[in-house]
Protein backbone atom coordinates (compact mmCIF):
# COMPACT_ATOMS: atom_id res chain seq x y z
CA UNK A 1 0.00 0.00 0.00
CA UNK A 2 1.09 3.66 -0.44
CA UNK A 3 0.65 7.16 1.38
CA UNK A 4 1.05 10.55 -0.48
CA UNK A 5 1.56 13.32 1.68
CA UNK A 6 1.08 17.15 0.37
CA UNK A 7 1.07 20.75 1.06
CA UNK A 8 -0.07 23.01 -1.22
CA UNK A 9 -1.03 26.78 -0.96
CA UNK A 10 -2.01 27.38 -4.68
CA UNK A 11 -2.21 24.43 -6.01
CA UNK A 12 0.46 22.68 -7.81
CA UNK A 13 1.63 20.62 -5.44
CA UNK A 14 -1.80 19.20 -4.05
CA UNK A 15 -2.51 18.40 -8.39
CA UNK A 16 0.26 16.60 -8.81
CA UNK A 17 0.08 14.66 -5.74
CA UNK A 18 -3.65 13.58 -6.37
CA UNK A 19 -2.37 12.28 -9.67
CA UNK A 20 0.34 10.24 -8.23
CA UNK A 21 -1.96 8.92 -5.45
CA UNK A 22 -4.90 7.88 -7.89
CA UNK A 23 -2.40 6.44 -10.10
CA UNK A 24 -1.25 4.24 -6.78
CA UNK A 25 -4.55 3.99 -5.61
CA UNK A 26 -3.05 5.27 -2.34
CA UNK A 27 -4.04 7.07 0.83
CA UNK A 28 -3.51 11.05 -0.04
CA UNK A 29 -3.20 13.00 3.27
CA UNK A 30 -2.58 16.87 3.57
CA UNK A 31 0.21 18.13 6.03
CA UNK A 32 -2.84 20.71 7.28
CA UNK A 33 -5.52 17.78 8.95
CA UNK A 34 -3.42 15.31 9.71
CA UNK A 35 -2.89 15.06 13.22
CA UNK A 36 -1.72 11.59 13.96
CA UNK A 37 1.42 10.60 15.66
CA UNK A 38 2.75 8.73 12.50
CA UNK A 39 2.53 6.87 9.25
CA UNK A 40 3.56 3.53 8.22
CA UNK A 41 2.99 1.95 4.83
CA UNK A 42 5.16 0.23 1.91
CA UNK A 43 5.64 3.58 0.06
CA UNK A 44 5.36 7.15 1.33
CA UNK A 45 5.98 9.97 -0.50
CA UNK A 46 6.03 13.80 0.05
CA UNK A 47 4.35 16.47 -2.46
CA UNK A 48 5.52 20.07 -1.20
CA UNK A 49 6.89 23.81 -2.41
CA UNK A 50 10.18 24.84 -2.36
CA UNK A 51 10.41 28.00 -0.35
CA UNK A 52 13.43 30.47 -0.81
CA UNK A 53 15.32 27.07 -1.23
CA UNK A 54 13.77 25.33 1.25
CA UNK A 55 10.84 23.24 2.97
CA UNK A 56 7.97 25.31 4.01
CA UNK A 57 8.14 25.76 7.65
CA UNK A 58 5.04 23.69 8.21
CA UNK A 59 6.37 20.84 6.39
CA UNK A 60 9.44 21.21 8.62
CA UNK A 61 7.15 21.11 12.30
CA UNK A 62 5.18 18.28 10.36
CA UNK A 63 8.73 16.39 10.54
CA UNK A 64 9.07 17.46 13.69
CA UNK A 65 5.87 15.83 15.14
CA UNK A 66 4.99 12.84 12.93
CA UNK A 67 7.43 9.82 13.29
CA UNK A 68 7.02 8.26 9.14
CA UNK A 69 7.99 4.66 8.06
CA UNK A 70 8.05 2.63 5.05
CA UNK A 71 10.21 0.39 2.84
CA UNK A 72 10.21 3.71 0.13
CA UNK A 73 10.22 7.17 0.67
CA UNK A 74 10.38 9.38 -2.36
CA UNK A 75 9.48 13.32 -2.47
CA UNK A 76 8.43 15.71 -4.94
CA UNK A 77 9.54 19.64 -4.65
CA UNK A 78 7.57 21.88 -7.15
CA UNK A 79 9.20 24.91 -7.83
CA UNK A 80 9.91 28.07 -9.97
CA UNK A 81 13.37 27.26 -10.55
CA UNK A 82 15.65 25.62 -7.15
CA UNK A 83 15.51 22.84 -5.10
CA UNK A 84 17.95 24.58 -2.48
CA UNK A 85 18.57 22.11 0.65
CA UNK A 86 14.96 20.77 0.59
CA UNK A 87 15.81 17.52 -0.34
CA UNK A 88 19.06 17.19 2.16
CA UNK A 89 16.98 18.50 4.81
CA UNK A 90 13.63 15.88 4.61
CA UNK A 91 16.31 13.29 4.17
CA UNK A 92 18.03 14.55 7.91
CA UNK A 93 14.99 14.53 9.39
CA UNK A 94 14.03 10.79 8.07
CA UNK A 95 17.24 9.32 9.33
CA UNK A 96 16.68 10.78 13.00
CA UNK A 97 14.07 7.92 12.78
CA UNK A 98 16.39 5.29 10.96
CA UNK A 99 14.39 6.29 7.76
CA UNK A 100 16.14 7.99 4.41
CA UNK A 101 15.19 9.43 1.20
CA UNK A 102 15.22 7.31 -1.56
CA UNK A 103 14.41 8.79 -4.83
CA UNK A 104 13.78 12.69 -4.67
CA UNK A 105 12.59 14.88 -8.40
CA UNK A 106 12.10 18.47 -8.69
CA UNK A 107 9.34 19.84 -11.04
CA UNK A 108 9.04 22.86 -12.53
CA UNK A 109 5.96 25.00 -12.41
CA UNK A 110 4.48 28.36 -12.01
CA UNK A 111 5.87 30.50 -9.19
CA UNK A 112 3.40 32.05 -6.61
CA UNK A 113 6.00 34.67 -4.85
CA UNK A 114 4.52 37.45 -6.31
CA UNK A 115 7.74 39.11 -6.05
CA UNK A 116 8.69 38.41 -9.72
CA UNK A 117 5.66 37.55 -11.92
CA UNK A 118 6.31 35.04 -14.21
CA UNK A 119 5.85 35.52 -17.27
CA UNK A 120 2.84 33.94 -19.42
CA UNK A 121 4.93 32.15 -21.84
CA UNK A 122 7.12 30.20 -18.88
CA UNK A 123 3.63 29.59 -16.93
CA UNK A 124 2.53 28.05 -20.08
CA UNK A 125 4.77 25.89 -20.82
CA UNK A 126 5.12 24.92 -17.24
CA UNK A 127 1.17 23.68 -17.03
CA UNK A 128 1.83 21.87 -20.44
CA UNK A 129 4.86 19.91 -19.62
CA UNK A 130 3.32 18.90 -15.99
CA UNK A 131 1.34 15.63 -17.28
CA UNK A 132 4.76 14.30 -19.14
CA UNK A 133 6.55 14.76 -15.69
CA UNK A 134 4.22 13.70 -14.00
CA UNK A 135 3.89 10.48 -15.96
CA UNK A 136 7.56 10.43 -16.03
CA UNK A 137 7.62 10.79 -11.97
CA UNK A 138 5.04 7.97 -11.77
CA UNK A 139 7.34 5.11 -14.26
CA UNK A 140 10.32 6.12 -12.03
CA UNK A 141 8.55 5.37 -8.38
CA UNK A 142 6.27 2.50 -9.67
CA UNK A 143 10.09 0.84 -10.56
CA UNK A 144 11.02 2.24 -6.98
CA UNK A 145 13.98 4.18 -8.61
CA UNK A 146 16.62 5.44 -6.59
CA UNK A 147 18.64 8.39 -7.21
CA UNK A 148 21.30 11.12 -5.54
CA UNK A 149 18.76 13.69 -5.26
CA UNK A 150 19.97 17.33 -5.91
CA UNK A 151 21.39 19.52 -3.04
CA UNK A 152 22.23 23.22 -4.21
CA UNK A 153 24.38 24.16 -1.64
CA UNK A 154 24.19 28.07 -2.44
CA UNK A 155 20.90 28.64 -2.66
CA UNK A 156 20.64 26.88 0.74
CA UNK A 157 22.73 29.22 2.58
CA UNK A 158 21.73 32.01 1.12
CA UNK A 159 18.05 30.97 2.35
CA UNK A 160 17.90 32.83 6.25
CA UNK A 161 19.47 36.13 4.30
CA UNK A 162 16.58 35.81 1.33
CA UNK A 163 14.25 35.47 4.28
CA UNK A 164 15.02 38.05 6.70
CA UNK A 165 14.80 40.44 3.39
CA UNK A 166 11.46 39.56 2.44
CA UNK A 167 10.26 40.39 6.74
CA UNK A 168 12.39 43.28 7.27
CA UNK A 169 12.32 45.22 3.46
CA UNK A 170 9.64 43.40 2.30
CA UNK A 171 7.70 43.11 6.04
CA UNK A 172 5.81 40.24 4.36
CA UNK A 173 4.67 39.06 7.72
CA UNK A 174 2.90 42.26 8.30
CA UNK A 175 -0.36 40.85 6.10
CA UNK A 176 -3.41 43.26 6.00
CA UNK A 177 -7.07 42.91 4.50
CA UNK A 178 -8.75 45.97 3.12
CA UNK A 179 -12.11 45.89 4.28
CA UNK A 180 -12.97 48.11 1.72
CA UNK A 181 -12.69 46.13 -1.07
CA UNK A 182 -13.54 42.66 0.64
CA UNK A 183 -15.79 40.85 -0.71
CA UNK A 184 -16.36 38.51 2.99
CA UNK A 185 -16.33 35.81 1.30
CA UNK A 186 -14.35 33.85 4.09
CA UNK A 187 -12.02 31.65 1.39
CA UNK A 188 -9.10 33.13 2.92
CA UNK A 189 -10.30 32.08 6.53
CA UNK A 190 -11.01 28.30 4.79
CA UNK A 191 -7.62 28.30 2.86
CA UNK A 192 -4.94 29.43 5.05
CA UNK A 193 -3.25 26.08 6.60
CA UNK A 194 -2.26 27.52 10.09
CA UNK A 195 -5.70 28.38 11.06
CA UNK A 196 -4.16 31.81 10.95
CA UNK A 197 -7.00 34.07 9.40
CA UNK A 198 -10.04 34.07 11.69
CA UNK A 199 -13.37 36.49 11.95
CA UNK A 200 -13.20 38.63 14.95
CA UNK A 201 -16.84 40.35 14.97
CA UNK A 202 -17.66 41.64 11.57
CA UNK A 203 -14.35 41.39 10.04
CA UNK A 204 -11.58 38.85 9.47
CA UNK A 205 -8.28 39.04 10.83
CA UNK A 206 -4.76 38.07 10.25
CA UNK A 207 -2.80 36.88 12.88
CA UNK A 208 0.92 35.78 13.57
CA UNK A 209 1.33 32.38 12.85
CA UNK A 210 1.85 32.09 9.27
CA UNK A 211 3.84 30.16 6.76
CA UNK A 212 3.81 32.23 4.06
CA UNK A 213 2.26 30.03 1.54
CA UNK A 214 0.68 33.42 -0.30
CA UNK A 215 -2.73 31.18 -0.41
CA UNK A 216 -4.76 34.36 0.92
CA UNK A 217 -3.46 36.69 -1.55
CA UNK A 218 -3.78 34.57 -4.53
CA UNK A 219 -7.20 33.00 -3.87
CA UNK A 220 -8.86 36.27 -2.60
CA UNK A 221 -11.45 37.28 -5.46
CA UNK A 222 -10.52 41.09 -4.55
CA UNK A 223 -7.53 41.16 -4.29
CA UNK A 224 -8.22 42.79 -0.91
CA UNK A 225 -5.16 41.39 0.88
CA UNK A 226 -1.35 42.36 1.39
CA UNK A 227 1.95 40.94 2.51
CA UNK A 228 4.36 43.82 3.77
CA UNK A 229 4.43 46.30 -0.11
CA UNK A 230 3.35 42.94 -1.93
CA UNK A 231 -0.27 42.96 -3.62
CA UNK A 232 -1.28 40.40 -6.03
CA UNK A 233 -2.21 41.98 -9.35
CA UNK A 234 -4.00 40.18 -12.33
CA UNK A 235 -0.80 39.83 -13.67
CA UNK A 236 1.06 38.48 -10.31
CA UNK A 237 -1.67 35.98 -9.55
CA UNK A 238 -1.36 32.61 -9.82
CA UNK A 239 -3.55 29.26 -8.94
CA UNK A 240 -3.41 26.11 -10.92
CA UNK A 241 -5.84 26.12 -13.09
CA UNK A 242 -7.35 22.80 -12.89
CA UNK A 243 -7.53 22.92 -8.84
CA UNK A 244 -10.64 24.96 -7.28
CA UNK A 245 -10.17 26.87 -3.89
CA UNK A 246 -12.43 24.28 -2.12
CA UNK A 247 -9.96 21.22 -2.49
CA UNK A 248 -7.63 22.89 -0.33
CA UNK A 249 -9.61 24.19 2.15
CA UNK A 250 -8.70 22.95 5.65
CA UNK A 251 -10.81 20.19 6.82
CA UNK A 252 -10.53 20.26 10.61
Amino acid sequence: MSTVIYFSGTGNSYHIAKQIAEHQNAQLISITDFDGKSINDDRVGFVFPIYCGELPRIVVEFLDRVVVRAKYIWAIATSGGTVGTAFGSLDKSLRYNEMRLSFAEMMLMPDNSIIMSPRLGDVKSALENEPILVQEVIRLIDEECQNEYVVESFSGKTSKIQWASLKSVIRINNKKINHKTCSDCGICIEICPMNNIVRVGEKIKIGPNCTNCFACLHWCPTHSIKAGFLKVTSASRYTHPSVMAKELFRKT
